[in-house]
């Protein structure tokens, strides 16, 4: 365990030929979207945080590989995605839910 990544013990993330371990917690900070692209696993979750300023970027990231997404955010005026889709309430065909 470092301070961004959590995995079981023994798992290699140097070796290049080894695969993502089949648990493990990435934590990363990305204003503008570096970074997030290029997960591969067979499931995937991303949780997004303080959503009023995140970047739609970081949005489209998330979309690319993630199987499910959790989005937490305020009330505070923005225009990026988490205010269209808050406006654009519940979609049960996208499995989406705004509580």
């Amino acid at each position: 365990m470092n301070h961004m990544m959590i995995r079981r013990a023994g798992d290699n993330a140097e070796d290049p030929q080894q695969k993502l371990p089949l648990n493990m917690l990435k934590g990363q900070v990305s204003g503008k979207g570096e970074g997030l692209s290029g997960l591969h696993a067979d499931f995937t979750l991303a949780i997004g945080d303080e959503c009023s300023g995140v970047e739609d970027i970081v949005y489209n990231m998330f979309q690319g590989w993630a199987d499910h997404m959790v989005w937490i955010g305020n009330p505070n005026q923005c225009q990026n995605f988490w205010r269209r889709n808050i406006k654009a309430g519940d979609l049960p065909y996208e499995a989406r839910k705004i509580a």
